[in-house]
């Protein structure tokens, strides 16, 4: 182009490739398109599924067990606080169910984990999944200095703060709960003192004082009239901004509630639970989120004395986002072969459904964590994964030539050919162009051969993509 606009007014830019390279892999690997396939339904263990223990075939186990893990509790030893072993049943914070609400104390914190373990009925033994999450916040909690100093000195100046809002009350008790005849309630001290000098205290003060008898006694001079005020005055500390330990300690909160940090063990407690190259979907446990975070926050807590240093962090931590409400597993070699990898949700309707929170667990272990119940999940190749070539069973993938209807066209594909079929992988570009030619006869015609501008069209490989729904799945 020579710099002038087209007749649009829109300047046009070419890229030209001057130079290039490329690796020829020795030994192929499996694509994105077959490890997404094994997610699909009727791929026995790698289908998505819910997150839950699966008793191994043939097992024979009772009917109330076998519901038992299907609600998402696994086995596990107990030991007790007197050194006993025996069975217990624990959950994590990922469920194949939505969880009941919580029962919570008075001051809506559990002080301790001891009041987390649950009694199961079906086996008669106690459910310590609360307690657990419980334990491993304040954990987590002792294994930060930083969390644990800042969260420390954020209850004493929040003790410290109570005392001094204690002593002004009790100050004005003491000033305006026996106030002197014609003083009015609310009156300001300054103003009770007035009021007390238009009287005869100006006479017994120098009575007591020991004024000569020689000089004149002070005369009363009628001050100007105030108007009395109704109201107490109050304790200027009321209004208070967040101390910057507040916020220090809400965002360390608002992490771990997204379980950043919390031990894999302690997500997945049973291996089998996830096993390699599968999917799993689960909602989140709120109560175990709460037991989770009190127990972080038991640091240096007393009930009765950090009641305002508690309200101030519940403050802040619903400043900090929505709380995950259910979330995906996947354990897979498009981890680590796709670090950019694509994952979203959708409502019924079609709408996003926002990620709260996406971490790498392992070297193939992804955690995706959502606002809502997602209906539909899309996993895909990063957009940068626009490239040339064949798919994994070695053949083209034809595209509709010209400016058609916008329906698209039914899948048509070529096989590849080689120019050494014995030895490596060489694509035989000429005799591939012939036969995208005579496949696409009917498109190109009254030609007979594709343009390189056609053909480069056909090896264009664009991006994989696998969506899975409640009511199948779709590629």
């Amino acid at each position: 182009s020579d710099g002038k606009p087209e007749p649009d007014g829109k300047h046009v830019r070419l890229v030209s490739l001057h130079h290039w390279t490329f690796t020829s892999c020795p030994t192929a690997r499996d694509g994105f398109g077959r490890l997404a396939e094994r997610f699909t339904p009727d791929n026995d263990e790698h289908s998505a599924a819910p997150l839950r223990p699966a008793p191994a075939p043939g097992t024979g186990l009772r009917e109330d067990l076998s519901y038992l893990l299907e609600q998402g509790l696994v086995p596990m030893t107990h030991i007790t606080d007197f050194g006993e072993r025996t069975l217990a049943w624990y959950s994590g914070p990922f469920l194949p169910r939505v969880a009941p609400e919580l029962p919570r104390p008075a001051d809506g914190h559990f002080p301790d984990a001891d009041g987390l373990l649950l009694h199961e009925p079906v086996t008669g033994t106690f459910a310590v999944g609360y307690a657990c999450a419980w334990n491993t916040g304040r954990a987590l909690a002792l294994a930060d200095p930083g969390f644990a100093t800042t969260l420390v000195r954020l209850r004493h100046r929040g003790r410290l703060r109570r005392a001094t809002d204690r002593q002004y009350a009790t100050y004005q008790r003491q000033l305006y709960g026996a106030l002197p005849s014609g003083a009015v309630a609310g009156e300001s001290p300054r103003e009770v003192f007035e009021e007390l000098l238009r009287g005869d205290a100006a006479d017994v003060l120098a009575t007591v004082l020991g004024v000569p008898e020689d000089e004149p006694r002070p005369r009363a001079v009628p001050a100007a009239p105030v108007p009395p005020r109704r109201d107490v005055p109050r304790h200027a500390s009321t209004a208070r901004t967040p101390s910057p330990d507040a916020a220090e300690a809400a965002k360390w909160l608002a992490g771990l509630r997204t379980l950043r940090g919390v031990p894999f063990d302690c997500l997945v407690p049973d291996q089998r639970m996830l096993p390699p190259e599968s999917l799993r979907l689960f909602h989140v446990d709120r109560g175990w989120l709460d037991a989770l975070l009190d127990g972080a926050r038991s640091l240096d807590r007393n009930p009765d004395a950090d009641t305002a240093t508690d309200t101030e962090l519940d403050e802040l931590l619903a400043g900090h986002g929505p709380v995950p409400v259910a979330g995906l597993l996947l354990r897979s070699a498009l981890v680590p072969g796709w670090p950019a990898l694509r994952v979203e949700a959708h409502s019924a309707g079609t709408e996003p459904v926002r990620v709260i929170h996406r971490e790498a667990l392992g070297a193939d272990v992804l955690l995706v964590l959502f606002d809502r119940v997602p209906h539909s999940l899309t996993i895909s190749e990063p957009p940068q994964g626009l490239h040339f070539g064949t798919d994994e069973e070695g053949e083209v993938v034809l595209r509709r030539q010209g400016r058609g209807d916008a329906a698209p066209p039914p899948k048509r594909s070529v096989p590849a050919p080689m120019a050494r079929p014995a030895g490596p992988r060489v694509l035989d570009v000429g005799k591939l162009a012939a036969v995208v030619a005579r496949e696409l006869a009917a498109e190109i015609a009254p030609r007979t051969t594709v343009s390189p501008a056609e053909f480069a069209m056909q090896l264009v490989r664009a991006p994989e993509q696998l969506t899975l729904t409640f009511g199948g799945t779709r590629r």
